[in-house]
């Protein structure tokens, strides 16, 4: 897949261990953000001249000192044997978990990486993105026994919720009925209380307390997960109805109404 505009989210101007890199080594993010060759995971083979070329001032020993600079923040991962990058952040900048085709292809890149290194930091973005088949995918790819990396292990989060939804296919002509199922995935509803008081007590537990304080927020986050689900779903049933508009409307006797699409489900 090919890469044709850089994804910089205005955010990063804000992002304090960014701003506190140099300038050169800023502008060097960037350029990776901007190579065609990479890939939904965030991965990219390292082509040092090619890098270099981007820039009539840049040297590659100026690249190379940026390189490393980005690695010590972890912004970027580099294996110089097997000429892999990785941009750490990439995937949850693009909302992979969201969108299932981009999801696939990042779990493809990530089964091809041949670092260790990198293997294994990607297996830790495929778990922060709490999503089912990013974690299975994680679990696949990184082996503890070989990663000089970690300690043997990379927690997988505990609560992933897969939740399914089901909406009709075109019947392409076909008398009998199909259906396509996308998944998506949230985290479960946060509650004020931690999981020993699920509801609540008298007595002074801390962890209670720091829920109380961590609730709003993250029930913001969760309510806005479950729209982006429902406006999801929805929006697969109008495309894959043979009977409405774009907007999900029927025109007829010169009137309009809204579509069920059930006529679809039983083509």
């Amino acid at each position: 897949m090919t890469n044709s505009a850089a994804l910089v989210k205005e955010s990063i101007w804000r992002d304090k261990d960014f701003r506190l890199l140099p300038r050169l080594a800023q502008c060097t993010y960037q350029q990776l953000l901007a190579q065609k060759e990479i890939d939904r995971a965030g991965l990219v083979r390292l082509h040092l001249r090619a890098l270099v070329r981007g820039c009539e001032e840049l040297t590659e020993d100026q690249l190379l000192t940026d390189l490393e600079v980005l690695q010590n923040g972890r912004f970027v991962f580099c294996d110089m044997d097997t000429d892999e990058l990785f941009v750490r952040s990439y995937m949850r900048t693009f909302n992979v978990a969201k969108y299932p085709q981009y999801l696939a292809n990042a779990i493809k890149g990530a089964r091809m990486v041949e670092s260790l290194k990198i293997r294994h930091e990607v297996a830790l973005e495929l778990h922060r993105l709490r999503v089912k088949p990013a974690s299975d995918a994680a679990s696949e790819i990184h082996d503890p026994e070989r990663c000089p990396h970690c300690d043997g292990t990379v927690p997988a989060p505990t609560d992933v919720v897969p939740e399914r939804f089901t909406v009709p296919a075109p019947s392409s002509g076909s008398t009998s009925s199909s259906e396509v199922t996308l998944i998506s995935t949230s985290v479960g509803e946060p509650a004020p209380f931690c999981r020993e008081h699920p509801n609540g007590t008298e007595k002074n537990c801390f962890a209670c307390g720091q829920a109380r304080r961590d609730y709003p927020e993250l029930k913001l986050k969760w309510d806005r997960r479950r729209r982006e689900a429902a406006a999801l779903l929805k929006q697969a049933a109008i495309d894959n109805c043979t009977l409405c508009d774009e907007f999900g409307d029927i025109t007829f006797d010169d009137s309009v109404r809204k579509c069920d699409h059930q006529a679809v489900a039983h083509a």
